[in-house]
């Protein structure tokens, strides 16, 4: 879980439209709609930037010959912590319990307070409709792997310290759950191409290649 409850925030406002007309706190509807779709849309993209950061830290830090590379662009907590999963990987032995807490630790604290933070900022600080804000800032947010009707209640989304603290307490339930009922859900849930989910260093190397060859080709 690299990032949580920012796609859920921007649903849960959206899903409150559907009860509340888009003029019922005042001001031009069509300026009420473009805000909410902003706001929608900077949550997304928080989204897609923590996913390119873990994707982009997890391949630099497995590669030997980046070393160097990786030791001046990854922050040294979350460096080493994914340097000792692929000396995990490596010999084929999986992380116990305290391993990937180890993992998740360091990589949670950087992104909240290097991408999440100030982005949750500058999306809410742009957003006026007051009283959709105030929703906005207190969801119930759930994952499918938790039990039903049991989602984390927050006080206060902007608030980086219940973040955080929530942030450990779905890692706890994924951990409790069992990693294989996660993985479950998250087939389950289908957001993944079924190739990812067959062979995922396959599908990674089909995409990387296609990639090089679209560049190629634009050349």
């Amino acid at each position: 879980m690299a990032l949580f409850g920012e796609a859920a925030i921007s649903g849960r406002v959206c899903v409150s439209v559907g009860w509340s007309p888009l003029t019922a706190c005042g001001g031009d509807g069509e300026e009420r709609r473009a805000q909410l779709q902003a706001l929608a849309e900077a949550f997304r993209e928080i989204n897609r930037r923590v996913c390119v950061e873990t994707w982009f830290i997890y391949h630099l830090a497995g590669r030997p010959a980046l070393a160097s590379q990786a030791e001046h662009l990854v922050p040294v907590g979350v460096r080493l912590a994914m340097e000792r999963c692929h000396a995990a990987r490596r010999v084929g032995r999986s992380l116990n319990a305290a391993e990937r807490r180890d993992l998740f630790r360091p990589f949670f604290l950087w992104e909240q307070a290097e991408i999440v933070g100030p982005a949750v900022g500058r999306a809410f600080d742009a957003f006026d409709w007051p009283a959709l804000k105030a929703l906005a800032l207190r969801p119930h947010i759930t994952f499918a792997y938790f039990p039903r009707l049991s989602p984390l209640r927050f006080r206060d989304f902007f608030d980086t310290a219940e973040r955080i603290d929530k942030g450990f307490a779905a890692f706890g339930r994924e951990a409790g759950q069992g990693w294989d009922a996660v993985d479950a859900a998250l087939d389950a849930y289908g957001i993944m191409p079924p190739e990812f989910r067959v062979d995922p260093v396959a599908h990674y190397m089909s995409l990387q290649s296609a990639t090089i060859n679209g560049y190629l080709l634009a050349a």
